[in-house]
């Protein structure tokens, strides 16, 4: 694991949101209040170490992502059509970059993204470690929690 792994997660986070979506972002100052009708999508991860990512984003902010991705105007209906599409598939580039630069090496497995809001009490993370990197994105708020499981045998 890297030696500082939030700041490790906001960096692969703004990379990937720059080169798949064309999204520039910044951190953020503060969290976001609790937004109500934030999408949730999360995507687990096995192999040597276990866990899982989790991104929660604005509706609207999902529609941009879908509108870059697919080069259309954000009003398109395409857009707003596959705005959880676009969450997933960056959901997905993202998990594989952090599992790259936090495990290089290892042999990871990445399941398929999921919305997660009814999964909501199944990823109350276990032992291990939770960071999350708080950023804007086209003044909408956009957070990702990276849990990763203590190891096997690993005592505290």
């Amino acid at each position: 694991m890297p030696d500082n792994p939030p700041s490790m997660l906001l960096s692969c986070a703004a990379r990937v949101l720059e080169d798949a979506a064309f999204v520039l972002t910044e951190p953020a100052e503060e969290p976001p209040a609790e937004q109500e009708g934030a999408v949730r999508a999360c995507i687990r991860f096995h192999g040597s170490r276990e866990g899982f990512l989790q991104a929660i984003v604005p509706v609207e902010a999902c529609t941009v992502l879908a509108a870059n991705m697919l080069g259309v105007d954000p009003e398109d209906a395409d857009a707003s059509e596959r705005g959880h599409d676009a969450l997933k598939e960056i959901l997905n580039i993202l998990c594989g970059t952090v599992l790259g630069e936090a495990f290089p090496g290892s042999n990871m497995a990445i399941g398929l993204p999921t919305l997660c809001a009814a999964q909501k009490a199944s990823l109350v993370p276990g032992p291990g470690d939770t960071f999350a990197c708080l950023l804007t994105e086209e003044g909408f708020p956009v957070t990702f929690v990276l849990h990763v499981d203590a190891e096997q045998g690993a005592t505290s």
